[in-house]
C-alpha cells in the first residue's frame, strides 16, 4: 500500500512544472525512471513480495509516465530505461468484448476485475503518444521524440503508430487486437503474436 500511494503521489505531482523539475534535480533521476519501469512490467511486485496491489501501481505508474513526458529530458530518461516495451505490450493486454460489460468502478473494482487490463491499455496508448510527442489535442502536447516516434512506426506499423495522436485510443486497441484489412490498415492475429512475443524478450 506504501508504495502504491508514493508512486500515485509521484504520479500527481508531476502533472506539475515544478513536480517534473524537482525529478531532475535527484542525484539520479535515471534510476527512478529504471524503477518506475519496474512498476510497470511488475518485476516490483514479483520480486518483493511486500509490495501488493499491482495492476494500481501500474495504472498509477502509466498515468506517472504520461505527465513526465511534458519534459523532455524526461522524456530522453524514461525512454532510455527501457520502459517503452512494458508500455508496449500493455496495449495488447485489451479485450474489447469487456467494454460492454465496463461500469463505474472504484479502486478495489479496478484491482479486481478483468477490465483493468483495458485501463492499462487506454493509459499506455495515451502515454506512448505524449513520449512519442505527436498527440494532437493541445492540453496533451508533448515535446517532440522524432526517435521514439520512428521506431513506433517500425514496431506498430505506419498506420497504427499514427493512431497514437488521438486522444480517444479505442481505434488504436480495436486494430491491434482484432483482424483489420483495409485499404489503408492491415494487422492480423499472426502480427500481434509477433509483435508480442518480441515484446516479451524485450
Amino acid at each position: 500500500k506504501i508504495v502504491i500511494l508514493i508512486i500515485r503521489t509521484m504520479a500527481g505531482v508531476t502533472f506539475f512544472e515544478s513536480g517534473r523539475t524537482a525529478l531532475l534535480v535527484l542525484d539520479d533521476p535515471t534510476r527512478l525512471c529504471q524503477n518506475w519501469r519496474r512498476c510497470i512490467d511488475e518485476t516490483i511486485s514479483k520480486q518483493d513480495s511486500t509490495v501488493t496491489g499491482g495492476s494500481l501501481l501500474k495504472k498509477y505508474a502509466l498515468e506517472g509516465v504520461a505527465n513526465m513526458a511534458r519534459s523532455a529530458d524526461l522524456q530522453n530518461s524514461l525512454v532510455g530505461s527501457g520502459i517503452i516495451w512494458p508500455i508496449a505490450r500493455c496495449l495488447l493486454g485489451y479485450d474489447p468484448t469487456l467494454e460492454k460489460l465496463s461500469g463505474e468502478q472504484d479502486e478495489e473494482d479496478a484491482e479486481m476485475s478483468q477490465s483493468a487490463s483495458n485501463t492499462h491499455a487506454r493509459l499506455a496508448a495515451r502515454a506512448l503518444g505524449m513520449l512519442c510527442g505527436v498527440m494532437k489535442e493541445p492540453k496533451l502536447s508533448t515535446p517532440p521524440n522524432h526517435a521514439l516516434y520512428d521506431a513506433m512506426k517500425v514496431i506498430l506499423t505506419k498506420p497504427l503508430a499514427k493512431l497514437l495522436r488521438n486522444k480517444r485510443t479505442k481505434e488504436l486497441l480495436l486494430s491491434l487486437n482484432c483482424n483489420v484489412e483495409t485499404p489503408n490498415r492491415i494487422w492480423g492475429v499472426r502480427m500481434r503474436e509477433e509483435l508480442a512475443s518480441f515484446l516479451d524478450e524485450m
